[in-house]
């Protein structure tokens, strides 16, 4: 036995300090129900952790699948909301352009002249006075646009023109001509006239209202007006939009008569204490002309006649016109002053001598009168 051992270098006796296992005290059992060992059980752990992961990746597309089926239906509900907006916004347009087409309409079907002039009581700034198919528009005046906007702007922008030179200020007048015309015509002089009036030698007859009656009803200024031979209103309305045409007597004896027909827009601006009264000449061949009477045509016929509600009434007017008659520069210079005083005095005499109802567009004669031509 002892040889045994030699031969195979095993020790009898063991070392005093090594520990010697006991097997009888092992329990077998606890071997079979073990915990795996490291391998495996970490090899168990990835196979939870894929578990796990896949179970998450599920659970995620199921919720994107939700999310998705969220999103879509609360995208549909924003579709159908957005529908909703766009066809409200849509009927709005709808009723926008009906509300347009309507007033488009009724502004081509407004009670309009012979000749398309704009009878309706009312009309706005923007709307137009005159048909753009009018007959009555001439050809040097094809690019104007005849509302009371643009008319307003049209004699601002030729009043306030450079180049005007002074002929007279005096006696409350001022004359200014500009030799070289407008943009509707560059060939005939542009007259710019401001006058002011005092009111208390108008006595009653001191609102504009009344002057402008004066100035424009026919059957009143032929009875200060003695230039004038004949006025006829020959389309449309007085108190508006008419044409008028007005036969001058000769201003010497070895000239012709001079007539003019005109179509002529009177309105007041939104504060209601300026009236615009603006005219040109319609084409010759619209109204034949008289035998022996030579045809102006005005270019050019604004006047403006404001109130400051100061002590004067404050006229403005611009000028342009062919009087078919060769005038030199000093005539025009000399003679326009003094037929223009002449002509804002014999006004105010007739208004300050009448008694006039501005409800009945009426003169009212005294009884004086009455008795003195009896």
């Amino acid at each position: 036995m002892k040889l045994f051992l030699r031969c195979f270098r095993c020790k009898n006796h063991p070392k005093k300090n090594k520990k010697i296992i006991d097997l009888s005290k092992i329990n077998f059992r606890s071997f079979i129900n073990q915990e795996p060992n490291i391998q495996n059980k970490n090899s168990l752990n990835l196979i939870d952790q894929n578990k796990q992961i896949n179970n998450n990746k599920e659970n995620k597309n199921n919720n994107i699948e939700e999310n998705k089926r969220d999103i879509l239906i609360t995208d549909d509900d924003n579709k159908g909301e957005k529908e909703e907006k766009i066809k409200k916004t849509n009927e709005s347009l709808i009723t926008e352009e009906d509300k347009n087409n309507e007033n488009k309409e009724n502004n081509e079907n407004i009670l309009c002249s012979k000749y398309g002039l704009n009878l309706n009581e009312n009309i706005g700034f923007d709307i137009p006075l005159l048909k753009t198919d009018s007959p009555l528009i001439s050809d040097f005046e094809k690019n104007i646009i005849f509302t009371k906007g643009n008319l307003m702007e049209l004699f601002d922008k030729y009043w306030n023109l450079d180049k005007y030179k002074k002929v007279w200020d005096k006696d409350n007048l001022i004359i200014e001509i500009r030799s070289e015309g407008t943009d509707i015509n560059d060939e005939f002089n542009l007259i710019k006239i401001t006058y002011k009036q005092l009111k208390s030698n108008l006595k009653e007859n001191s609102d504009i209202q009344s002057l402008i009656d004066f100035l424009y009803i026919p059957s009143l200024r032929l009875k200060w007006d003695k230039v004038l031979k004949s006025l006829e209103v020959l389309d449309g309305d007085i108190h508006s939009n008419y044409v008028l045409s007005s036969w001058a007597n000769s201003p010497a004896f070895f000239m012709s008569e001079r007539d003019n027909i005109e179509k002529k827009f009177i309105f007041k601006n939104k504060e209601g204490n300026t009236f615009y009264v603006i005219s040109s000449s319609v084409p010759v061949d619209l109204f034949p002309m008289q035998k022996d009477i030579v045809r102006i045509t005005n270019y050019i016929n604004y006047y403006k006649v404001e109130d400051y509600d100061d002590d004067y009434i404050y006229f403005y007017s611009l000028n342009q016109t062919d009087f078919k008659m060769p005038l030199p520069q000093f005539v025009i210079n000399v003679t326009l002053p003094t037929t223009t005083k002449k002509w804002q005095l014999d006004l105010e005499k007739f208004a300050s001598e009448i008694k006039y109802d501005k409800n009945s567009k009426t003169i009212i004669e005294n009884n004086n009168d009455k008795d003195e031509s009896k």
